[in-house]
């Protein structure tokens, strides 16, 4: 497999998103039908994040993607022009006491579709990473 390196910088506009979906998408088919599931919810969520939450859908504030995939993995990076936060204060949505609240969620479904996730320090930052499986 070759090595691939896809940047892209999007306005703040959900609608801008679909076509860097499917192209990120392309780009990890020789994935498992299970992981493109996983790298497909997980980047949907985390760009809309991004716009909504880190930009408020400012239009002049972009969002940058940043995607590596490699023969056993894909690396995807978005980050927003946003303040930032601190994933760690955002409620446990799997609570009972947060059970009808509607933040976290998204946080959540990342995190248990991909293999690894982590923010940088300010918070404006995702970086997601599915590992390919072998083959069966």
């Amino acid at each position: 497999m070759e090595h691939y390196l896809c940047e892209a910088v999007i306005p703040s506009d959900i609608a801008r998103t679909t076509h860097l979906v499917e192209a990120i998408l392309n780009l990890a088919h020789e994935f498992d039908e299970k992981s493109i599931f996983g790298i497909q919810m997980s980047l949907v969520e985390a760009l809309v994040n991004a716009i909504k939450h880190g930009n408020g859908e400012d239009l002049t504030k972009h969002v940058t993607l940043t995607c590596i995939v490699t023969d056993n993995a894909i690396t995807i990076k978005i980050a927003d022009e946003g303040p930032g936060f601190d994933p760690v204060t955002v409620p446990d949505c799997l609570v009972d006491e947060n059970l009808d609240k509607p933040s976290g969620r998204g946080l959540e479904l990342i995190r248990s579709l991909m293999e690894s996730v982590q923010w940088n320090d300010k918070g404006n930052e995702i970086e997601m990473r599915q590992i390919k499986t072998a083959a069966a």
